[in-house]
């Protein structure tokens, strides 16, 4: 690789991120538009691979070439720019399977401090979920759209649960609650035990 190229990929930083998640159709469909301060001549993403779960990029979303890889953990997503004067991307995938976390792709560039900004749309949101119980933290925008703001790119987005289903906020809650009653349980019983040990000493 090129010095030159090196120097050019280590000074880029995204500026903005907009990232739709569309829950519509039989698929889900992740379509994610990247702006960057600088030209560029290539750029790598990552996206995760999650188990039961199945990633297809789906062609002609943007006019660079894009090349992917299928490694351990994750696939490689590589991106050359076809201009010399590029500085946005359009990245379109769907994902099929188990889809209660969805992946997104994350480029190996920081992203510009203070000035960075990442918006995650889901459209296709049931009313009957639990905003709060989702990751990032969405807001309701309609009935059917949800929106997050952040200042970089999470790796995966976790789609909020049905109001009344078992979320991972509540089995953290009940998880907390049980080692307190089980550790009170315990201090309980060792106190007894001394107490107990303590009256049959002095008896004798």
């Amino acid at each position: 690789m090129p010095v030159t190229s090196l120097l050019i990929v280590a000074a880029l930083q995204l500026t903005t991120a907009d990232i739709t998640i569309d829950l519509t159709g039989a698929t889900t469909v992740v379509e994610a538009r990247y702006e960057w301060d600088e030209p560029f001549e290539f750029l790598t993403f990552n996206v995760i691979r999650l188990p039961r779960q199945a990633f297809r990029l789906i062609p002609g979303a943007t006019s660079n070439t894009i090349e992917i890889d299928t490694l351990a953990g994750l696939y490689r997503v590589r991106l050359t720019s076809v201009t010399s004067l590029n500085r946005t991307a359009v990245i379109r995938y769907e994902v099929t399977g188990d889809t209660f976390r969805i992946p997104l792709a994350v480029p190996e560039i920081p992203t510009e401090p203070g000035v960075g900004r990442v918006t995650i749309t889901i459209g296709g949101l049931s009313s009957h979920v639990a905003l709060s119980d989702g990751f990032p933290r969405l807001e309701r925008r309609t009935d059917d759209y949800a929106t997050a703001e952040l200042d970089n790119v999470p790796s995966f987005v976790r789609l909020p649960p049905n109001v009344g289903d078992w979320s991972v906020n509540k089995l953290a809650e009940i998880t907390v609650i049980m080692l307190v009653a089980l550790a009170s349980l315990y201090w309980l019983l060792r106190r007894r035990r001394v107490l107990s040990h303590r009256t049959s000493g002095n008896s004798q």
